[in-house]
C-alpha cells in the first residue's frame, strides 16, 4: 500500500512538473521576433487605413480594406508581443 502511494505521489510530481516546463517549451519554439517584418506590417496597415479614408464613398470596399488593415496591424502586435505568461516575469 505504501508503495502505491509514492508511486503516486511521483506521478503526480513529475505531471506539476511538466505543466510547469510545458510554457516554457512552447516559448523555445518560438520563432525570434522579426523588427523588419513587424515595421512591414505596420506599413501596409498604415497604406490600407489611407487608401480606406479614399474609398469611403464605397462602404462596401472600404470596409474589406478596413478589415485588411485590422489584420495587418494585428499580426504586428502579435510578433512583437511576448506571449503573456511571460510578459511580466
Amino acid at each position: 500500500m505504501m508503495e502505491r502511494r509514492s508511486k503516486t505521489a511521483m506521478l503526480l510530481a513529475l505531471a506539476a512538473v511538466a505543466v510547469t516546463v510545458s510554457p516554457a517549451a512552447t516559448q523555445l519554439s518560438k520563432p525570434p521576433r522579426d523588427p523588419a517584418g513587424i515595421s512591414r506590417k505596420l506599413e501596409r496597415s498604415a497604406e490600407l487605413q489611407r487608401q480606406v479614408l479614399e474609398t469611403l464613398a464605397n462602404p462596401g470596399q472600404a470596409e474589406r480594406i478596413a478589415a485588411n488593415a485590422w489584420t495587418q496591424l494585428k499580426s504586428a502586435h502579435d510578433d512583437g508581443v511576448p506571449p503573456l505568461e511571460f510578459a511580466n516575469g
